[in-house]
């Protein structure tokens, strides 16, 4: 992005010039919503989308009967979700301090929209946070020719369609899978069912928490446990080589022991993946007994609506 020539050599011989935004956009902001001229609901003389600075359905505040802005534009949050860039295509009106970036002859909005997704901004640490006119005005973007500018939006916006494609898929996929866990451990009468503590081994490792240590064993807490997997980016902690003995005392994971949290959230699963880790004190260590209990059918089984169900009617309440 800091030079979109490189997609077409020759086209920019001497560089691609950036321009500040004032000098080739117009700039102008949202006031306040109208108490009598705006309905909750699209319908009959309200067709035309309201946008605040907010995130959720894309800032959409309500309908108007009228559009303030009528060309391509690309919004951003001024306040709360700072900076935030949005492209308008549609007519609508802004409110609320949302800004509206109107491009000249010489910007393509879908280009614009990106470069400024790119603009990292300064805010005052005094007063309430907030992004002004002026203060946008004097950001600079790339400003290539035209149709390169236009080539480059079409390839970032294939890109972010598909990745948004992925992300339905991805939820579809999830749903299926939660489907098809609680529809299969859906036994009759004829499975019995027995107590963890009779067809496993547990450690519990509540207690005092262990000394932190900038390196070492890997530390795996509370926040680490998600939906049956280690997530070891939620939280890096250490405890030192010396004090891993100690710390692990009661009883060291093994490949496919099944962790669940106490509390912190209670009722967290996941799996253990390596054995090179240590287990914070809010945490308990299942080990299916040989020939018995299959460790995974355990961990997904834990996972379940029927057994958390179940977990949150016995929990106290605390955390």
């Amino acid at each position: 992005m800091n030079n979109p020539a490189q997609f077409a050599p020759g086209i920019c011989p001497s560089g691609v010039p950036y321009v500040a935004l004032g000098d080739v956009c117009k700039i102008s902001v949202g006031g306040g919503p109208p108490k009598s001229s705006i309905s909750k609901e699209k319908m009959g003389k309200y067709k035309i989308p309201v946008y605040s600075n907010g995130t959720r359905d894309k800032g959409l505040y309500g309908w108007a009967e009228e559009a303030e802005i009528t060309s391509p534009c690309v919004t951003v949050s001024a306040r709360g979700t700072i900076g935030n860039a949005i492209l308008r295509e549609e007519p609508f009106a802004p409110i609320v301090r949302l800004i509206c970036i109107t491009p000249s002859s010489i910007i393509d909005a879908g280009f614009l929209k990106y470069a400024v997704e790119m603009i990292k901004f300064h805010i005052p640490c005094s007063g309430v946070p907030q992004l002004t006119v002026p203060m946008v005005s004097k950001y600079k973007i790339p400003c290539p020719p035209l149709h390169i500018q236009h080539e480059t939006a079409q390839v970032l916006w294939g890109m972010e369609c598909f990745i948004e494609g992925l992300k339905r898929e991805l939820l579809a996929r999830k749903k299926q899978y939660g489907y098809y866990r609680e529809h299969m451990f859906k036994f009759d009468s004829g499975v019995k069912y027995q107590e963890l503590g009779v067809v496993c081994s547990y450690v519990d490792y509540r207690g005092k928490s262990p000394e932190k240590s900038n390196a070492g064993r890997f530390l795996v807490t509370a926040k680490n446990i998600k939906e049956g997997y280690i997530d070891y980016g939620a939280s890096e902690k250490y405890v030192s080589l010396e004090d891993y003995d100690n710390v692990m005392k009661r009883g060291r994971p093994k490949l496919g022991d099944v962790l669940i949290t106490t509390e912190a959230p209670y009722g967290h699963v996941a799996q253990v993946d390596r054995e090179d880790i240590a287990l914070a004190q809010r945490v308990v260590k299942y080990r299916g007994a040989q020939n018995i209990i299959n460790n995974s059918f355990l961990k997904y089984f834990l996972l379940t609506k029927e057994f958390q169900t179940k977990l949150k009617q016995m929990s106290t309440g605390g955390t």
